[in-house]
C-alpha cells in the first residue's frame, strides 16, 4: 500500500510538471496574431510602424552582431523610413564621438571624403551599407530645411580629439594649445596608457585638462560648448584606457549616454534622434552573461550590474521617450573577430539556435522577417506573460564570437525585436594600411 501511494504521488507530481512545460503552439501563435511583416518593408510608407514611431522621440536599433550585411540593410531602411515619414532628423552610431563631426561635416557641408573618414574608425563601418545610408543622408539634405545629423557617441578611439582642442585654444590660450600639442607628441609615441608615461607626463597631462577646464566656466557660446564636449569625451577616452576591465565598462556606457544627452540637448526638445548600436550597449534591463565563453545556452551565467548599460541611463533620462528595437536572427554568416584565429577578422557562422532560446520561437512565425512588440496585453496566455517577463536565452554576439547567448528579461530589456531569418556577412572595405 505504501509503495502504490508512493507511485501515485510520482505520477500527479509528473502530471503537474507536464502541464507546466512551455508550449511553443501557443507561443508562436501568438507571434503570427501580433507581428508586423518586414519582408519588403518600404521606405515611404507602414502604416503599422508609423502608429508605432509617431510618439516616440529616440529609437534605439541593436545588433546581435557586427559585420553583417543583411543587418545593416534593415537598419538603413528602417532609418530612412524614420527620416522620411516620422520626423527623425538625426542618427548616432556607436563610433568614436570624433568621427562622428567629421561625417556630420560631410553630410551638411560636403567637407572630406566618407572613405577617408572612416578608413581608421571600427572595423564595422567600414562596409558599403554604412557608406550608402551616409551619401543618402547627404543626398537628402540637398533638398531639407531641417538637415539630417549624424553623430558618434563612443568615448572609445578619441584620440585625435589632441588635434581639435590644439586649433580650439590656438587664439584662446596659447599656452594651453601647445600642452594639448605636448599631450599629442607624448600620446602618438606612447599610447594612450600612462603605464607607459613618466610620472611628469601623468601629473602635465592631467594639470593640462584641469586648467582647460577652468578655461570653459564661464563660457556659453556653441563654440565653446562643443569644445566643451570635446574635453570631457577626450578625458573619459584616456580615463577609460587607464582603468580595469569592469571599470572601463561603466565607464564607456556611462559617458556614452551623456554624449547622447548632450546630442539631444544640441539638436532641441523636439528633436527625434536614432541610435544605431550593439544591443548589448542599447538594452534597457541588466543581463546575465558567460563566465566562460561558450556556444551553449544556460552555462555559468553570472549577473552583470544593470547600471553598466547606455541603455539602462537612456531609460532612466528619457523615459518613455526611450524606445529599443533588438534585431534578432536565425541563422546565417557575419564578420568579425575569430578567437580560433587568433581574433584575426574572419567570415563567421551562426547556425541555428538551441531549442532553449527566444531565437527558436522567433523562427517558427510564419514571416522570415517581421517585427513584434514585446510588451503582453493583459488578455494574453499566462504562460505568454510568465516567458516574456522571466529571464531568456537570447543572441548577443558583437564583434568576436567568442560566445553566442546571454539571459535577459525580455520584456524589460526590448520594446521590440525585429526578426530576421538569415543574415549574411558585410563585403568590409579594405585600406592599404590593414592586412
Amino acid at each position: 500500500m505504501k509503495h502504490l501511494l508512493i507511485i501515485i504521488l510520482f505520477l500527479l507530481q509528473l502530471n503537474v510538471v507536464k502541464s507546466q512545460e512551455f508550449d511553443t503552439t501557443i507561443f508562436v501563435n501568438w507571434l503570427n496574431e501580433k507581428l508586423i511583416r518586414v519582408n519588403n518593408l518600404d521606405v515611404n510608407k507602414s502604416p503599422e510602424l508609423d502608429e508605432i514611431f509617431k510618439s516616440k522621440r529616440i529609437v534605439g536599433i541593436g545588433e546581435p552582431v557586427h559585420g553583417s550585411k543583411t543587418v545593416n540593410e534593415i537598419r538603413n531602411t528602417l532609418a530612412k523610413h524614420l527620416i522620411q515619414n516620422n520626423g527623425f532628423s538625426a542618427i548616432a552610431f556607436e563610433f568614436p564621438f570624433k568621427t562622428g563631426l567629421e561625417v556630420n561635416d560631410y553630410v551638411l557641408n560636403g567637407k572630406g571624403n566618407i572613405n577617408d573618414i572612416i578608413s581608421n574608425s571600427n572595423f564595422f563601418i567600414k562596409s558599403y551599407e554604412f557608406i550608402d545610408l551616409i551619401e543618402w543622408i547627404k543626398k537628402c539634405n540637398e533638398n531639407r530645411i531641417n538637415k539630417v545629423q549624424v553623430f558618434g557617441f563612443d568615448i572609445q578611439g578619441n584620440r585625435d580629439l589632441t588635434d581639435d582642442l590644439t586649433n580650439y585654444f590656438i587664439l584662446k590660450n596659447k599656452s594651453l594649445s601647445n600642452d594639448f600639442d605636448k599631450i599629442k607628441q607624448i600620446i602618438s609615441t606612447k599610447g594612450n596608457k600612462y603605464k607607459n608615461f613618466t610620472k611628469d607626463e601623468i601629473e602635465f597631462t592631467r594639470n593640462t585638462l584641469n586648467k582647460a577646464k577652468l578655461e570653459f566656466i564661464e563660457c556659453s557660446s556653441a563654440d565653446c560648448d562643443l569644445g566643451k564636449q570635446k574635453l570631457f569625451v577626450f578625458e573619459n577616452h584616456l580615463k577609460m584606457a587607464n582603468s580595469s576591465f569592469s571599470d572601463g565598462v561603466l565607464m564607456r556606457d556611462s559617458c556614452n549616454a551623456l554624449i547622447i544627452k548632450w546630442v539631444t540637448d544640441k539638436l532641441g526638445e523636439d528633436s527625434k534622434l536614432i541610435l544605431s548600436a550593439h544591443s548589448g550597449h542599447l538594452g534597457k534591463f541588466h543581463i546575465l552573461s558567460p563566465r566562460v565563453r561558450t556556444m551553449q545556452p544556460d552555462i555559468f551565467y553570472h549577473l552583470w550590474e544593470q547600471d553598466f548599460f547606455t541603455g539602462y541611463w537612456l531609460n532612466k533620462i528619457f523615459e518613455d521617450d526611450y524606445y529599443f528595437i533588438g534585431i534578432q536572427f536565425n541563422k546565417g554568416f557575419f564578420m568579425g573577430f575569430n578567437p580560433n584565429n587568433k581574433f584575426k577578422m574572419d567570415k563567421m557562422e551562426v547556425t541555428p539556435p538551441s531549442s532553449n532560446s527566444l531565437n527558436f520561437l522567433l523562427s517558427k512565425a510564419n514571416s522570415n522577417n517581421y517585427l513584434i512588440e514585446l510588451k503582453p496585453s493583459m488578455s494574453s496566455h499566462k504562460m505568454i506573460i510568465d516567458y516574456l517577463c522571466s529571464f531568456q536565452n537570447c543572441y548577443s554576439i558583437g564583434a568576436a564570437y567568442d560566445y553566442k547567448y546571454l539571459k535577459t528579461m525580455l520584456v524589460e530589456y526590448y520594446d521590440a525585436i525585429l526578426f530576421i531569418d538569415s543574415v549574411q556577412e558585410s563585403n568590409l572595405i579594405k585600406y592599404e594600411n590593414e592586412e
